[in-house]
């Protein structure tokens, strides 16, 4: 199969690309759950200080839950393997099946470095994604795959790598919104 990235990156093993897709792939799963481990309301618990890094809303779609920080890092260290390079991260959750997930790399070059093993992993098979495509949506260059429950869309963003699950029905606008608050 024709590499999609053009820049090449670090070689992984092929059993670090099964784990990787079947990780994302549980995750992303585990995101329509209600009671996810490690998550909070996004609309009460916790101090009245508290910020989320996740928009408030995306495509009419409320945010539901997130997790940040330490427990949102580990989730990417359990997905991606600790070796790879990520200084924080976020996930939120939102109404109808949509998640965001963000993770904040030290450098570009580990941003790429993290995009470039997702790329891999869907590649080489054994994971749920399927139809694996690279194109530009709003001018930014991702990438979009499906699965059982739908479309999702990842890409670099200088130092940060977002994965983008759209609800059913809302794909567009969602990505949109997206995309325009995490460019």
């Amino acid at each position: 199969m024709r590499r999609l990235l053009r820049r090449p990156g670090p070689s992984r093993s092929r059993g670090f690309a099964l784990l990787l897709g079947v990780s994302l792939a549980a995750a992303l799963l585990l995101a329509g759950g209600a009671t996810v481990l490690g998550l909070r309301s996004a609309s009460g618990g916790g101090s009245s200080g508290d910020t989320t890094p996740a928009p408030p809303q995306l495509a009419g779609r409320k945010l539901m839950q997130v997790v940040t920080g330490a427990e949102a890092m580990a989730e990417v260290d359990r997905l991606h393997g600790k070796g790879l390079d990520i200084v924080d991260a976020w996930i939120g959750r939102y109404e109808g099946g949509g998640t965001v997930w963000v993770a904040e790399a030290a450098s570009e070059d580990g941003a790429f470095a993290l995009l470039d093993a997702m790329v891999r992993a869907i590649e080489d098979g054994g994971s749920p994604y399927q139809g694996l495509t690279q194109n530009k949506f709003e001018g930014m260059p991702m990438y979009a795959a499906r699965d059982a429950n739908g479309h999702h869309f990842f890409f670099q963003a200088k130092t940060r790598v977002v994965w983008v699950a759209t609800p059913p029905g809302a794909e567009q606008a969602f990505l949109s919104e997206a995309l325009a608050n995490l460019r």
